[in-house]
């Protein structure tokens, strides 16, 4: 399976779409973007790269969750349900509608969004390998 973000810009998050073998599936919020991509804790973005997923129990939250391996200098970064950047530290979120308030880039319906990306992942993994290529807006 694999899976493709395309990320946009924002002055205070990163928006972006995600894909699912080519076909949209949902919308994607993440801290800023910031050159050259080096991951800081509840400040910045993955890096733009590939990176493998594996699922596993998250302890934070108690439910499987994707994991994106690899990431240089850092590890534990999930992809799961939240709504706006403040409600991440360094994880994507996922959501199935997108849109703007005073804070910024927002995202909504992201625990039916999970669900479904969980759902897929799961049996996914049991035939292939799980991927993601992130890109940053040009």
């Amino acid at each position: 399976m694999h899976l493709f973000l395309q990320r946009g810009k924002s002055e205070v998050a990163t928006p972006g779409d995600l894909f699912i073998g080519g076909e949209w599936f949902c919308n994607t919020i993440e801290p800023k973007y910031v050159n050259p991509g080096v991951k800081i804790m509840g400040q910045t973005a993955v890096p733009a790269g590939c990176y493998f997923i594996w699922l596993r129990e998250s302890p934070s939250f108690g439910r499987v969750l994707p994991t994106i391996m690899n990431i240089p200098n850092f590890t534990n970064v999930l992809i799961h349900r939240g709504n706006r950047v403040i409600d991440t530290l360094a994880c994507i979120l996922v959501g199935f509608k997108k849109g703007s308030d005073a804070d910024g880039p927002v995202i909504w319906k992201s625990q039916k969004a999970e669900e479904e990306l969980m759902r897929r992942m799961l049996e996914a993994e049991k035939q292939q390998v799980i991927a993601i290529t992130i890109k940053d807006a040009v």
